[in-house]
């Protein structure tokens, strides 16, 4: 029987963290913030960028994104 550890279920892939609460439409530079076909809804612990951060499978500072403001 192979036991997964709490602790192992915490490793994150490099640049991102662990969080109790990840969104299930996570914010990136091409959508900032939750489109409105993103349904609040229970939140799930998995791994998410970094405050100041955005990305789905590599964060990126949100410094580099380019924004147009209509």
């Amino acid at each position: 029987v192979l036991c997964i550890t709490a602790d192992l279920a915490r490793v994150c892939p490099r640049g991102q963290v662990f969080s109790d609460c990840v969104s299930s439409c996570p914010p990136t530079c091409a959508s900032p913030q939750p489109p409105g076909s993103c349904l609040p809804g229970p939140c799930n612990p998995g791994c998410t960028c970094p405050s100041g951060q955005v990305g789905k499978s590599q964060c990126v500072c949100m410094c580099v994104c380019v924004f147009v403001v209509g």
